[in-house]
């Protein structure tokens, strides 16, 4: 009765006061990320890691521009890489144009020699600068757009035209056509593109991996030839546009079914000597991989470097999950004869959490150079770790108890430390958050590694030395630490996002 009486008391709301203003809409652009970014800074820290596996650069936002910053974990220094006024100078002598050192007109940039030189694209134009003295040359001709997979040697650039994969030496040349069968929802490397990727026009980078001798590419291939198509019409001001992909719905007889293809060359490599880019590549095999299971997923971690390859270039890994989602399998292939042989298998009666990965990003399985095998599984019911031998029988289970391990970061052989990331198991704490932990193979010694009380995304450096740890919290913004294994010690800090501006520019009352 309380409740009728407040409710009938309430004034009644007229449309006018309801009817948004002008300046609600200005304040709600506001909030949307191309207005907001500008008056955030140090809030990322996305490394670029330089050939010593453990150097990196990376772009850092500051509100009204961006710097580039190099970081040295080995002498624990973060600086400027080059100064921005003068480069900005450089750019603006060699192209008639003034450019501003907070607002220089790229993002990435390729070494051309290392910490001396760097070539990126400005304006549509070929920009080489050196960074020691400051002086740029500017070229009309830019490099081919297509999207390519460098070989580890550096000396080769695989890509696909028109449905089939092909070679060129590294920084272009003559290419040479490796596959001939390919077709139209067919094709190597890529999959059918749907109405964003043709709108958009932008190249594709394919699903191809290198082995690490250079000699061999495992080459993903889906075939999408008889699935139904799902149809587009683009939702703009101009007359509409139609578009049609194959998309297979829940009750579809026939899906699109993942392949991998290992290809085998004949190409000169860096042993090779005068040989080594002088002779043209060919294809000496092109074998697919026999699954266990036909999979409607499958992954060897893309075009990762070093994936999932074995050390030697023998074996290759794979991760895969049938229709349903209800089993997931780990798989061994000998690259000489493409046969495979399952090195773990789960199942689950509802939906398997599988995260895919490789040694340079995190993932839910590791292939040790003994043969055995870490494995995530949920078998007891809660999400932990595994040892599993060589023919898949479980050695042991070596993270236990009711919180969740989930993606593993590194892992360290030669001292037997696994790192990854748990969930839920400190009292008192948020149960989504992550923190990095250690543990011994044989599961002793649980260490956790990022004591701080928020939400932790890690990214490993490629030496396995060191490790970016980016925290934060719903009500406090990220702060960017560089850390060492095996303690987590705090190397450096590396950015503490200013969210000031935000906070006294923009209006954050209901």
């Amino acid at each position: 009765a309380a409740l009728c009486a407040v409710l009938t008391a309430a004034p009644a709301l007229s449309a006018q006061d309801t009817d948004p203003t002008a300046a609600d809409y200005n304040r709600a652009e506001r909030f949307l990320s191309w207005q907001a970014e500008t008056l955030v800074s140090g809030d990322q820290v996305r490394p670029e890691w330089m050939e010593d596996g453990q150097s990196f650069w990376y772009r850092n936002r500051l509100g009204e521009g961006h710097e580039f910053i190099f970081v040295d974990p080995g002498t624990a220094t973060r600086r400027q890489l080059f100064d921005h006024h003068r480069l900005a100078a450089a750019m603006s002598v060699a192209d008639d144009t003034a450019y501003v050192g907070t607002k220089l007109p790229f993002d990435e940039f390729e070494f051309v020699d290392e910490l001396e030189s760097i070539e990126f694209e400005a304006r549509k134009q070929r920009f080489v600068c050196d960074i020691v003295e400051y002086a740029c040359s500017v070229g009309d001709t830019l490099a081919s757009t297509t999207p390519y997979v460098e070989s580890p040697d550096g000396l080769w650039e695989a890509f696909v035209v028109d449905y089939d994969l092909y070679v060129r030496p590294a920084g272009g040349g003559d290419s040479t056509r490796i596959t001939t069968d390919g077709e139209e929802f067919y094709s190597y490397g890529l999959t059918y593109p749907r109405p964003n990727q043709v709108k958009s026009g932008n190249p594709r980078r394919p699903s191809v991996s290198w082995s690490p001798d250079s000699r061999r590419l495992v080459v993903a291939r889906q075939d999408e030839r008889n699935v139904e198509h799902h149809h587009y019409l683009s939702m703009t001001p101009q007359r509409p546009v139609h578009y049609s992909a194959p998309y297979a719905l829940p009750g579809d007889s026939i899906i699109p079914y993942p392949a991998l293809h290992l290809i085998t060359l004949d190409v000169p490599t860096a042993d090779d000597g005068d040989r080594a880019g002088a002779v043209m590549p060919m294809a000496l095999s092109n074998v697919e991989v026999e699954f266990p299971d036909r999979p409607v997923q499958s992954s060897y971690a893309g075009s990762v470097p070093d994936s999932a390859w074995s050390d030697d270039g023998t074996k290759l890994y794979v991760s895969s999950m049938t229709r349903a989602y209800k089993d997931a399998y780990l798989t061994e292939v000998d690259v000489n004869s493409g046969a495979a042989r399952v090195l773990a298998h789960e199942s689950a009666k509802t939906y398997f959490e599988f995260s895919h990965g490789s040694r340079l990003t995190p993932a839910s399985w590791y292939v040790m150079e003994s043969g055995d095998v870490l494995w995530w599984s949920q078998r007891d019911g809660w999400a932990h770790l595994y040892l599993l031998g060589p023919d898949g029988e479980t050695k042991r289970q070596i993270t236990s108890g009711p919180w969740v391990a989930s993606l593993v970061h590194h892992v360290d052989e030669e001292r037997g430390h696994i790192y990854f990331d748990g969930r839920g198991r400190e009292e008192g704490r948020n149960v989504y958050y992550r923190h990095l932990y250690r543990v011994n193979l044989d599961g002793s010694g649980l260490t956790m590694l990022t004591p701080e009380d928020a939400d932790h995304t890690i990214t490993w450096s490629p030496s396995g030395d060191f490790f970016i740890d980016t925290y934060s919290r719903v009500e406090e913004p990220p702060v960017s630490v560089l850390r060492a294994k095996p303690d987590g010690r705090v190397v450096t800090v590396l950015e503490q996002a200013d969210i000031s501006r935000m906070v006294e520019e923009i209006d954050f009352r209901p």
